[in-house]
């Protein structure tokens, strides 16, 4: 059994707009493990920054405790005069980095979310553009049959004139759609 070859050109017609939908989804779904890898990411660095605040803090009790054990080992009351001065500068510094450090964790968090969200929109036009191309393929492949129908139709006189039927509806050319075909009858 043959094939005829409009259904051939339909077939792969409908085959190449297939493949171009498949390759906008594919290509969101790559865009999308992007966007998790991106967040992934963002919360290990918000972890780290979190564990850095931490630290900052285990530092500050450490710095305290060894002003008040120098204090105490040296007889000098650790909650007035010099040492209670270098407590309150211990904790005023401290207290920065542990808020820097936490502010970077926010900001790293963020920032994931940034540039999850700038994937996930380029998988969403990379989809579009799927579906943009596989209906642009299929219009061409009607108008195209469409046009390779009328041409099939055609014939040629004794001087080399072309005669047939130019039917109805609309097509492509280089100058844009037309209402009148690309042969009249002569």
């Amino acid at each position: 059994m043959s094939m005829s070859p409009m259904l051939a050109f339909g077939l792969a017609t409908g085959a190449q707009a297939f493949m171009q939908y498949r390759a906008g989804q594919a290509q969101q779904a790559m865009y999308d493990a992007q966007a998790r890898q991106a967040e992934i990411e963002a919360r290990s660095r918000a972890i780290q920054a979190k564990q850095a605040a931490a630290d900052k803090l285990t530092q500050m009790n450490s710095v305290l405790a060894s002003i008040t054990a120098n204090a105490a080992a040296n007889g000098v009351d650790a909650l007035s005069g010099s040492a209670l001065s270098l407590q309150n500068y211990a904790i005023r510094e401290g207290s920065i980095e542990y808020h820097l450090a936490q502010d970077n964790a926010g900001i790293a968090e963020s920032m994931g979310q940034y540039q999850a969200s700038i994937y996930r929109s380029a998988g969403k036009q990379a989809y579009q553009q799927g579906l943009l191309s596989a209906a642009t393929t299929l219009a061409s492949g009607y108008y195209g049959a469409k046009a390779g129908q009328q041409q099939s139709s055609m014939t040629y006189g004794p001087s080399g004139s072309i005669h047939g039927s130019s039917g109805s509806g609309s097509y492509f050319t280089s100058r844009g759609l037309t209402e009148a075909g690309p042969f009249t009858n002569v």
